[in-house]
């Protein structure tokens, strides 16, 4: 199992669940968390 495809393909939908349940997310806080997700996926330094 790949866990930097799984973060990323999983992101969204986690953050989006947050936001229903009240955290303030805003579209640059989303955007900063894809960003770095998609860095750490180019790297392959993600540790389980």
């Amino acid at each position: 199992m790949n866990i930097a495809k799984t973060l990323t393909e999983k992101l969204p939908n986690f953050i989006n669940e947050l936001r229903r349940t009240g955290y303030n997310i805003s579209t640059t806080q989303f955007i900063a968390v894809q960003n770095f997700d998609t860095g750490v996926s180019k790297t392959r330094q993600v540790t389980p």
